[in-house]
C-alpha cells in the first residue's frame, strides 16, 4: 500500500475514503482525477504535399476504466487484509501474554471432555511453546483422543511436581539437622 502511494503521488493512500465520500455527495470523482478517461493527442501526419501536419484531438484512454476499477478494488483489499492481520497479531499477543486464553482455547479444544483443574495444572506447568505445541496438536487429532492425551499429560505433570516438592522438602529437612 505504501508502494502504491508512492507510485501515485500520494493520492492512493485516501483513495478508498474519497471514493466513499464521492458516492455520498456530488463533488469531482476522485478516481477520474486519478486516472483521467480521455487525454489529448498529438498526431504528425504527412499531407498530400508533404509537409508534416499536426492534428489535435481528444483520445480516448478506455483502459483507465479498468484500471480505475481494480485499484479501487485492491484498495478495500488492503485494507481488509490490514484489519485482519492486525487482528490475528493482538491475538496472538494475547494468547502468549494471557495465560486465561491459553486455558480456554485448551478446553475448547478436547471439546469439554476434561475437567478445568487438569487444563489449568497443564497451562501452569508448561510454557508458551508447550501450550502452542498441545494446541497444534489439538487441531489434528480426535477431541476424546486428544482428552486423553491431556488427562496423562496433567498426571505425569502432577508426578512429577510431587518428586519435585519431596526432594526440596528432604534437602530442608537435611539443612535443619
Amino acid at each position: 500500500m505504501f508502494f502504491l502511494d508512492k507510485l501515485f503521488d500520494g493520492k492512493f493512500w485516501s483513495l478508498g475514503q474519497d471514493v466513499l465520500n464521492y458516492t455520498e455527495s456530488n463533488s469531482t470523482d476522485p478516481v477520474t482525477q486519478l486516472f483521467p478517461r480521455s487525454g489529448q493527442c498529438l498526431y504528425y501526419l504527412y499531407g498530400a504535399s508533404g509537409v508534416m501536419q499536426l492534428y489535435s484531438s481528444i483520445c480516448v484512454l478506455s483502459l483507465n476504466v479498468l484500471y480505475a476499477k481494480i485499484f479501487v478494488f485492491l484498495w478495500f483489499w488492503f485494507v481488509m487484509l490490514l484489519i485482519v492481520t492486525s487482528a490475528w497479531i493482538i491475538f496472538r499477543l494475547a494468547t502468549i501474554t494471557v495465560p486465561w486464553i491459553r486455558r480456554f482455547l485448551l478446553y475448547i479444544r478436547c471439546g469439554c471432555h476434561v475437567q478445568k483443574y487438569t487444563i489449568y495444572r497443564i497451562v501452569a506447568c508448561s510454557n508458551v511453546g508447550d501450550w502452542f505445541f498441545l494446541n497444534m496438536v489439538g487441531q489434528n487429532v480426535d477431541t476424546v483422543l486428544f482428552s486423553d492425551v491431556l488427562k496423562d499429560l496433567a498426571n505425569k505433570l502432577g508426578e512429577e511436581k510431587a518428586s519435585d516438592l519431596e526432594f526440596k522438602m528432604s534437602r530442608f529437612s537435611n539443612i535443619n539437622e
